[in-house]
């Protein structure tokens, strides 16, 4: 793991527990689960790692690299988040989950039909996603299928995303040339990220004439918080 840069960092090696063993001057090998929060405390900065995510001028709240930007953003968002507030959108998470074993009931188990479950999976994760964050499942249960190839273009860009967040500062230096803005997903792409762009941007028209309108009922999402 990465050691962040911090003025307590020196002797830090001597207050964990348990085996801590240095592979390299900014990385340690460590063993217990419960010294992360030593390492990775509040003031902690991320590393270089976490560019790789952003290939605009402006840097997502998951991508910003010093703790104290981060934490200046994070309280504006953080409300949506807490348990409480969560907790008021699992009505949303059970409608998605009983969708989905209806569906597997009627193409599965009531034919008796063999089928991969592993995609089945991650279209019930992706509904949810969509729902709770959008307000609206993206269709993949109801389809049965990898729509626009959204799931595909997200595991086919996971080795070449992993392979920039290793190379910088290569990386920081692609960020400046005209190369980004072929890395960066746009509406217009014809699947992939596109096509969940096209979708989210129908759904926030649809939410900010409903609220104009005053027709979202007492609906709870992240997009209405």
């Amino acid at each position: 793991m990465n050691v962040p840069k911090h003025p307590s960092y020196a002797g830090l090696i001597f207050t964990l527990s348990g085996p801590v063993v240095r592979i390299s001057p900014t990385m340690l090998h460590v063993s217990e689960a419960k010294n992360l929060p030593v390492i990775y405390h509040r003031q902690a900065n991320k590393s270089k790692f976490y560019i790789t995510g952003s290939f605009r001028r402006t840097e997502a709240i998951f991508n910003m690299s010093d703790y104290r930007t981060h934490a200046w953003f994070r309280r504006y968002i953080a409300g949506p988040y807490s348990f409480s507030n969560v907790k008021k959108m699992e009505p949303l998470i059970d409608t998605r989950v009983e969708h989905w074993i209806t569906a597997l009931e009627e193409r599965f188990a009531s034919t008796n039909a063999r089928f991969d479950f592993s995609p089945w999976a991650v279209f019930l994760t992706y509904d949810v996603i969509s729902e709770v964050g959008f307000g609206a499942p993206f269709g993949f249960v109801e389809k049965g299928e990898d729509i626009g190839g959204l799931i595909q273009g997200i595991d086919d860009g996971s080795p070449y995303f992993g392979l920039m967040c290793r190379l910088y500062p290569l990386t920081e230096w692609v960020k400046t040339t005209p190369l980004a803005y072929l890395l960066v997903a746009r509406p217009e792409d014809d699947n992939g990220m596109g096509v969940l762009m096209r979708f989210r941007d129908k759904l926030f028209e649809q939410r900010a004439k409903d609220i104009k309108a005053g027709t979202t009922g007492s609906r709870v999402d992240l997009l209405q918080r």
